[in-house]
């Protein structure tokens, strides 16, 4: 058995500085699995990436073991607030106009992509557009204007779906159904009797 001190640091990610110190604890008697539990007040802090360092030191101040782990603080979230397609009829050759916001609803700066999907009625991916957009601040917005060059599809309904993907995840898509089928119109014929 020993004493030992438990020292816990949090440092900012970027450059390693530190952000913050967490109280010692001095675990007494430790023997085989011993267990140690604090708690972090990040208020005041930036959100962002930081990485909290633990380090177990003998009584003489030796370090007998060191660990850490990385962690976000903030909310990384967004959503497709915007999804239009036009002309929903079409012909054969004729563009298709896309347009897509996306908007960070969260409290961390976003990076990722915003895709615009084109799919045959049995689900096959026709066209794909792809817009990059990096640091999107928390609050602020984006948006993707894609032009779908229908020269060569056959004759279909379509599916058109608009999401972004970002921070390892991809947000709902929205979708609007599209077609270049031919419709024909009959004449409404009404009957007095």
């Amino acid at each position: 058995p020993m004493d030992v001190i438990v020292e816990a640091v949090v440092r900012a990610q970027a450059d390693g500085d530190i952000a913050d110190g967490l109280m010692l604890e001095r675990l007494d008697g430790l023997s085989g699995i011993g267990h140690f539990s604090t708690q972090w007040d990040s208020s005041g802090f930036d959100p962002g990436q930081y990485i909290v360092e633990v380090a177990l030191r003998g009584s003489a101040g030796q370090v007998l073991d060191r660990a850490t782990a990385p962690f976000r603080l903030g909310i990384a979230s967004g959503e497709v607030t915007s999804f239009t397609v036009e002309p929903d009829v079409f012909e054969c050759g004729e563009d298709v106009g896309a347009s897509l916001i996306f908007s960070n609803t969260g409290t961390v700066p976003l990076s990722g992509t915003l895709e615009i999907q084109v799919q045959s009625s049995e689900g096959e991916v026709i066209e794909q557009l792809i817009d990059d957009f990096e640091d999107l601040a928390p609050g602020g917005a984006c948006q993707f204007d894609g032009v779908l060059d229908t020269t060569g599809w056959p004759r279909d309904a379509y599916l058109v779906l608009g999401y972004a993907r970002y921070d390892a995840r991809t947000t709902d898509a929205q979708m609007v159904a599209v077609s270049n089928l031919e419709h024909v119109y009959l004449p409404v014929v009404m009957r007095e009797e």
